[in-house]
């Protein structure tokens, strides 16, 4: 079982050479999209944000267009400017261009949308032709970064699901690679058992802050805790069993990190991103922390993928693989219905991530879902 990337100049591994089309603010996310569709090869991040965002959010904003335009993934960006974007001050080409990869700049106001679009285009289409030469080359699978995610999660989803997918995780991790375990509200019953697996005291005290800090933003908006509402319906043992069936997908090693959304992650072994559990905020904090490949679980259905970080949708739930055949990339339902065992059942997702990582084309990236959603801490709003 081999893989292979590629190595960038900052000494980074991506296992995709995407061009980015990333537009610096919203207002040019149509047109960024529209280059992006007419070339294959390349990516769009068709985020909202710009010069709305202010404080604290305008820097997490910031950081995280940074960490998009240097992610491993990528090996060019197209960045869309129009000339008055607060977002210019960030010299976003500048840092770029530091990291090694290719970078043009185009205006959107030089011309009408179809000439942008037509300008951009061909900009784009000379990268990648650039980045066709660079060729794969053997890496080991310390060069793995791997999101999990759950999102429309069903019974199936918690009970068979994220043990298969956390056995793999633990494969994964024996290897070498890098798992992030997220979702800050889905951890916070879970927090007290997650905090004995740290394998420091600083990491036990981070992730238990977390926690608190979810229950006081809960406390501050609604007037009650995300505890205090839980418990209402069931017990603290019912609250903390569900939080780590969320919990479980990531696998059941030693913590080894704890990271913040501005953060870029590193390993190896199990680390824990303090992000949203939103689906395209955590989607999108997870790709900007680093993965390289994202696991996305679901039980009903989610459609959803990313512009940089090589996304895997699973679920174990038959009629749903049986609806959605485009977008799911692996059923683990034979696990529910005993034809198939747990450790049989994770061999194949490792397998599968092993082959995308090498440049089989996920159900996303056929589709071209590119989801992106800023994570904000309710600072600007």
């Amino acid at each position: 079982m081999d893989l292979f990337g590629y190595k960038r100049s900052d000494g980074r591994i991506g296992f995709r050479n995407h061009v980015l089309v990333l537009p610096l603010t919203g207002c040019q996310v149509e047109i960024a999209r529209r280059i992006a569709w007419n070339v294959p090869g390349a990516t769009c991040m068709g985020h909202l944000n710009g010069c709305d965002l202010s404080g604290p959010d305008g820097e997490l904003f910031g950081a995280i267009l940074e960490h998009f335009a240097a992610h491993p993934n990528v090996g060019g960006v197209l960045f869309v400017a129009m000339g008055c974007a607060a977002t210019l001050s960030l010299q976003l080409p500048r840092k770029t261009r530091e990291t090694g990869r290719l970078v043009q700049v185009l205006d959107a106001n030089t011309a009408g949308t179809h000439g942008t679009v037509e300008a951009g285009a061909q900009m784009v289409k000379e990268m990648v032709e650039q980045l066709a030469a660079i060729e794969r080359q053997p890496v080991s699978f310390e060069a793995l970064t791997i999101g999990t995610k759950c999102g429309a999660s069903d019974p199936n989803s918690y009970s068979h699901l994220h043990p298969v997918v956390g056995r793999a995780c633990d494969m994964l991790v024996e290897k070498g690679a890098t798992i992030i375990l997220s979702e800050d509200c889905e951890l916070v019953g879970a927090a007290p058992d997650l905090a004995e697996r740290a394998a420091t005291p600083e990491i036990a005290e981070r992730i238990l802050h977390m926690a608190e800090r979810v229950n006081a933003g809960w406390k501050t908006r609604f007037g009650y805790s995300l505890e205090e509402v839980s418990l209402q319906s069931q017990s603290r043992e019912e609250w903390s069993r569900s939080s780590l069936a969320s919990a479980a997908k990531a696998g059941a090693t030693p913590i080894t990190g704890f990271f913040e959304m501005e953060d870029t992650v590193r390993g190896p072994g199990l680390v824990v991103l303090n992000a949203t559990n939103s689906d395209l905020p955590c989607v999108t904090a997870l790709a900007a922390s680093g993965c390289n490949v994202t696991i996305f679980t679901t039980g009903r259905g989610t459609p959803v993928g990313s512009p940089v970080s090589i996304t895997l949708k699973v679920t174990a739930t038959r009629k749903t693989a049986e609806r959605m055949p485009e977008n799911i990339d692996l059923s683990a339902a034979d696990v529910v219905d005993g034809k198939e065992t747990l450790d049989e059942a994770a061999g194949r997702l490792v397998q599968t991530i092993v082959d995308a990582a090498n440049g089989k084309p996920t159900c996303s990236e056929i589709l071209r879902h590119w989801e992106v959603g800023i994570p904000i801490r309710g600072v600007t709003y």
